[in-house]
């Protein structure tokens, strides 16, 4: 039976029970075939659809599978107790729209709904499913995330280095905008310290003198409502 991560809360806290386990950088180091996020947006002309999307690492395709209550882990798998639909997926398969007024749950039990569960799901074994969950009282609060900064400058601009530290930075739209945020780093090599800020902050990306290309994840989200990321290929 697949594990179940509902995105930020659960994933996190089994990153932290393994770093205690193991070495400290080790929540920072992300390999292939993981979901790492999710977040939806809600359409500003149709406040009935949401635009899905999944940041993931190596996952080449996805299955979108949405549900009217929470999804049930058991014996057999996980489970939902009311119909599911399959989303169809975007032209980007990391990408998927959640239509509600096409959801097939009779209509006496939809004014009851609070929210929907979309499982995202890999095409592996080897790939920890997640699921989403789209608030139908409240529109997505995503944090307004809007870059990255590598040793102060952007990373166009950014002319590489000799050192083996690099600091990581996020860039806010305003002053105001990282205030309630938990902002998760993760890279495909070396390592992050601290993996996890909250609010304003950097952290140190400590390499190990072998790369030469590697990939920087940096996740930002209000816990327990919305998700935004950016991602950057650093050449070294």
């Amino acid at each position: 039976m697949k594990r179940l991560s509902l995105t930020a809360p659960l994933l996190g806290a089994l990153m932290i029970l393994s770093a205690g386990c193991s070495m400290d950088f080790e929540p920072s180091l992300v390999e292939e075939g993981t979901i790492l996020a999710l977040r939806a947006t809600q359409d500003e002309a149709n406040d009935q659809q949401f635009e899905l999307e999944a940041l993931t690492v190596g996952v080449d395709a996805l299955t979108w599978t949405a549900c009217g209550a929470p999804w049930v882990g058991t014996e057999n798998g996980l489970e939902c107790v009311t119909p599911t639909w399959t989303l169809t997926p975007s032209e980007s398969e990391h990408k998927a729209t959640l239509d509600l007024g096409a959801v097939p749950i009779p209509d006496e039990y939809k004014d009851l709904l609070e929210s929907v569960y979309v499982l995202v799901d890999g095409d592996g074994d080897e790939v920890v499913p997640a699921v989403l969950s789209v608030s139908l009282t409240a529109a997505p609060n995503n944090p307004e995330l809007v870059g990255v900064l590598l040793d102060g400058v952007a990373p166009d601009e950014w002319a590489g280095t000799n050192e083996t530290e690099i600091e990581v930075a996020p860039v806010w739209s305003s002053d105001e905008a990282s205030e309630g945020t938990t902002t998760s780093f993760y890279t495909t090599a070396g390592a992050m310290d601290p993996w996890r800020i909250t609010e304003d902050g950097s952290t140190m990306l400590t390499l190990e003198g072998e790369e030469t290309n590697l990939t920087l994840y940096v996740i930002s989200r209000f816990l327990g409502e919305g998700a935004t990321w950016t991602k950057v290929e650093v050449s070294l």
